[in-house]
């Protein structure tokens, strides 16, 4: 994603996550439908640090038939660039 200092929000933030994990999970598809929404990814917080970066939490099914769900850290510069990703044990 093509992101400059000036038009990084939280939006823009959420949206770079979004498709990191999709990237990461599997671009395929399902009955027309993303991968990543079988997982019902969703973002639980967004936060700006003091840096200028955006901290996101989210969460997503371990697989699409469990209950369980991961949630996971994110650290998105004000450059657009992930620079942390850590999954938050239970």
């Amino acid at each position: 994603m093509d992101t400059t200092l000036n038009d990084l929000n939280a939006d823009s933030a959420t949206t770079i996550v979004r498709n990191y994990f999709k990237k990461v999970m599997g671009e395929k598809k399902l009955y027309d439908q993303d991968w990543i929404d079988w997982l019902d990814f969703k973002v639980i917080h967004v936060k700006s640090t003091p840096s200028h970066d955006y901290e996101i939490i989210c969460e997503m099914k371990e697989s699409p038939l469990s209950n369980k769900k991961e949630k996971y850290k994110v650290l998105v510069g004000k450059d657009g660039i992930i620079s942390f990703v850590e999954r938050e044990e239970k």
